[in-house]
């Protein structure tokens, strides 16, 4: 479901609009059978339609709103990885895997200035990500 709505659409904008269709998504596919094609999988429908075979209607909406919040979780942190792969500055004389480069260049990496790590805290990565703050 994500990816065909990332063919359509920016993930910027699926953040902002969400995922409204996937209560629609799981009453449809509840309903089909084995041999018919729906979104998705063969086996992902036989695997929903089997934790949904003895479930009411409200067990379905709260499924929907989980699939709803994995989808919201998933795009938020593809987009705040890609930014911070973005606004990454290079050390001098990093060299990345691939890259081929003389030594004298390496070391002038060594000879300029450092800047101290920031603190675990101040560093926004996917581990700290969706941490709450301490109060």
């Amino acid at each position: 479901m994500l990816k065909n709505k990332l063919k359509a659409e920016e993930p910027l904008s699926l953040i902002q609009k969400g995922a409204p269709d996937a209560q629609k998504l799981i009453q449809h596919e509840r309903g089909l059978d084995e041999n018919s094609s729906g979104m998705l999988r063969p086996k992902t429908r036989w695997n929903l339609q089997k934790v949904l075979r003895y479930k009411g209607q409200d067990e379905t909406i709260t499924l929907g709103r989980k699939v709803e919040e994995y989808f919201d979780h998933v795009l938020a942190s593809t987009v705040a990885t890609k930014a911070l792969d973005e606004n990454r500055m290079t050390k001098a004389g990093q060299m990345l895997p691939g890259e081929t480069r003389n030594a004298l260049y390496l070391a002038r990496g060594a000879l300029g200035h450092q800047k101290p790590a920031p603190s675990e805290q101040h560093v926004l990565s996917v581990k700290n990500m969706f941490k709450k703050p301490p109060s």
